[in-house]
């Protein structure tokens, strides 16, 4: 039993052996593709092995202001094999959902202090297709070593395969204004929050009077907590032993209320900004 499974193994690894030496040949790679009534259709005619794996992405960049890359947002972005782009596939073009995506791209940067704001939306739609490293199909080899043809390039010690192709595609009017005017989004690190600016709360915050009192049990017996969702303004911002103290004005329970608010507290809250 066991000199039939040994067997069993050291042929298995022969035959993979065998494969990885063979190597993979790649002499046409034809894509098909068209954009038409907010779709993107496309498939792919090629002598790579029906297995193999090809990332698919499809996306409309924006330009950020003081910077003079692209950024891409994909309305799809997958792996899928050459069996799966055989036959023709579609993708939506929905640019309320990348609205959507660029807006929780525009919170995510700003919760580190990064926010950014979009000078200009492009008018074209990218499609790119590329056969990338680690495939499951070990004859490709480490990298793609062993992977050749008038279709391969070499980026690096990479080999891959690489399709472009850009459509015409005018952004829809109303997201792109929806864009513009809801675009500037301050930072919502705890530690860099702008000055005049509303903000709202997601937890209960402590409110001190002094960021120094003279009697501290009198203060911590007086201190007074903001309720989640109150929403708030930063006049005046100080450090105090390498911390962010906020003077803030706040309106709760009908009332107008001031105070500093220690920015340690502030961290792990989700803080909105509310225009």
């Amino acid at each position: 039993m066991n000199k039939s499974i040994c067997l069993c193994a050291m042929l298995l690894f022969a035959a993979i052996t065998d494969l990885a030496a063979a190597g993979v040949t790649c002499n046409v790679f034809n894509v098909r593709a068209q954009y038409a009534n907010q779709e993107v259709v496309f498939s792919l005619e090629t002598d790579l092995p029906p297995n193999t794996e090809i990332i698919v992405d499809v996306s409309r960049s924006y330009l950020q202001r003081g910077s003079t890359d692209e950024y891409p947002i994909s309305y799809f972005d997958g792996k899928m094999s050459v069996s799966e782009l055989g036959a023709p596939n579609k993708v939506q073009v929905n640019d309320a959902e990348w609205e959507r995506k660029l807006k929780d791209r525009q919170v995510l940067l700003s919760k580190i202090g990064e926010p950014i704001v979009v000078e200009r939306v492009y008018e074209v739609i990218e499609l790119n297709l590329v056969v990338p490293v680690n495939q499951k199909n070990p004859a490709f080899g480490d990298l793609n070593c062993n992977l050749v043809g008038t279709k391969v390039e070499r980026d690096g010690r990479l080999r891959i395969i690489r399709y472009e192709k850009t459509f015409p595609a005018p952004f829809n009017k109303l997201a792109a204004k929806s864009v513009m005017e809801n675009n500037d989004i301050p930072s919502l690190d705890p530690s860099k929050l702008a000055l005049n600016t509303p903000y709202k709360l997601s937890k209960k915050t402590p409110l001190l009077k002094e960021i120094e009192p003279e009697d501290p049990l009198r203060a911590i017996a007086e201190m007074r907590y903001l309720p989640a969702g109150t929403i708030f303004q930063v006049a005046k911002k100080t450090m105090h032993n390498r911390t962010p103290y906020y003077f803030i004005i706040a309106e709760t329970e009908g009332q107008k209320v001031n105070g500093w608010v220690n920015s340690i507290a502030l961290i792990g809250q989700e803080l909105l900004y509310e225009r």
